[in-house]
């Protein structure tokens, strides 16, 4: 894994996904998130979704984020937090594992607490009530994200 500190106006580790219906597939594991200056703000942020169109985001991602050291990583006050999944408009979070339901917040928030070994904050969003297939949920047959 790698060690990020030190980090600026942003996030330590930033996966984004704002492209249409297109897919990505993230194995974030083994890090160390520390020491953010003065107006970083999360540690780790993964969004999917920038327009609801004409034609609405749909896009998925496959994310694996664990075995990370995140805790106080997260600084800025507000919603800033060591980590930070952002469900929007049609799209799909895949989280190998996860049994929750698609829009539970507080259990995608758990599972990746559980996951990692630094007690670490954390929040999830989800834009509008995902219609089904979207939002939060487990890889097909608990599978490993494919390796990018």
């Amino acid at each position: 894994g790698n060690t990020i500190q030190r980090f600026l106006g942003d996030s330590g580790i930033r996966v984004l996904h704002r492209d249409g219906s297109g897919r990505i597939n993230a194995t974030v594991t083994g890090n160390t998130v520390t020491l953010p200056e003065p107006g970083g703000f999360n540690g780790v942020i993964v969004s999917s979704g920038a327009s609801s169109g004409p034609p609405i985001d749909a896009s998925t991602i496959c994310l694996d984020l664990s075995g990370n050291t995140m805790a106080g990583s997260g600084s800025g006050g507000g919603s800033a937090s060591d980590f930070r999944l952002r469900q929007r408009f049609n799209t799909t979070f895949q989280l190998r594992g996860y049994a929750g339901a698609i829009g539970d917040t507080a259990a995608v928030v758990a599972f990746v607490q559980g996951i990692n070994p630094g007690g670490e904050t954390g929040s999830a969003t989800v834009e509008t009530t995902p219609p089904t297939g979207s939002g939060f949920i487990n890889t097909p047959g608990g599978a490993a994200c494919p390796l990018p």
